[in-house]
């Protein structure tokens, strides 16, 4: 008898994660790395509310923090082209740049052009996300 309740709810978990990642699944392709941000950013979404509502998980809001700003990080990376879009649409900037930690002698530092000012605010949040899953997710885990 336990084992088919087992059964029943391993396929009741398998459709609800068919469900979620479904979106992010359909729309994979394997040349671009950003399809696979999309698949990540869906299960660090879970693993954030999972932390966050689990009684299990107490004592893990450290985890649902860290969580929470590496999904933002890969927000901030996916709206980086629409920023740039919307503000040649409205000819004001509507994101600040800190170019001041930009590496010395790159084109970023050296050229205040826009465009190299989102390149490197991308590539700042690619760095910061970077770090955080070197760092904390193995703590996710454990």
């Amino acid at each position: 008898m336990r084992k088919i309740k087992y059964i029943f709810r391993e396929i009741k978990h398998g459709f609800y994660n068919l469900t979620i990642f479904l979106p992010a699944i359909w729309k994979f392709r394997p040349f671009d790395y950003g399809f696979l941000l999309d698949v990540d950013k869906i299960a660090m979404l879970e693993m954030r509310d999972y932390f966050e509502k689990s009684k299990i998980a107490v004592g893990n809001e450290d985890n649902a923090r860290y969580l929470r700003l590496a999904v933002n990080l890969l927000r901030q990376m996916d709206k980086t082209s629409e920023y740039y879009r919307h503000e040649l649409k409205v000819g004001k900037p509507i994101l600040y740049i800190n170019m001041r930690n930009a590496p010395k002698g790159t084109v970023w530092s050296r050229n205040h052009d826009r465009v190299f000012q989102y390149d490197w605010y991308d590539e700042k949040c690619w760095r910061l996300y970077h770090r955080i899953l070197n760092e904390k997710m193995r703590e996710w885990w454990d």
